[in-house]
C-alpha cells in the first residue's frame, strides 16, 4: 500500500460522510489534510475534529460547481502547505448528483 506520511490530500466534500471518513483515514496514514465543502460551520467543525485527533488539517468553502471556487480552493491548499511540500498528492472528489427520474409503471 501507498504511503501518504507526509503527503496532502485534498478532499472535496470532505466535512461531512464518506468524505469526512476518508479525511480521518488518510489523517491516519499521515496525510496533511485540506477539506473542502459548501456550508462553512461543517468544515470549522470537521477541521476542528481532525485538529483534535492530532492531524494536520486546513478547510475551507468550495460549492465544486462554480469554477471560481475550486481555482480558489487549489489556490488555498497551495497557500496552506506549500511550505510543508511542493505539491498536493491527492484530490478526492466526494460529491453526489441525485436526478429526478419519472417511471411510468402501468
Amino acid at each position: 500500500m501507498e504511503s501518504y506520511k507526509e503527503k496532502v490530500v485534498v478532499i472535496t466534500g470532505g466535512a461531512t460522510g464518506i468524505g469526512f471518513s476518508f479525511a480521518k483515514q488518510f489523517g491516519n496514514e499521515g496525510a496533511k489534510i485540506v477539506i473542502a465543502g459548501r456550508r462553512k460551520s461543517k468544515v470549522n467543525n470537521a477541521v476542528q475534529e481532525l485538529s483534535e485527533l492530532g492531524f494536520e488539517a486546513k478547510g475551507t468553502v468550495c460549492d465544486v460547481t462554480i469554477k471560481e471556487q475550486v481555482e480558489a480552493l487549489a489556490d488555498f491548499a497551495w497557500k496552506e502547505l506549500k511550505s510543508k511540500t511542493k505539491k498536493s498528492q491527492m484530490l478526492t472528489k466526494n460529491m453526489l448528483l441525485v436526478t429526478k427520474a419519472t417511471m411510468n409503471l402501468t
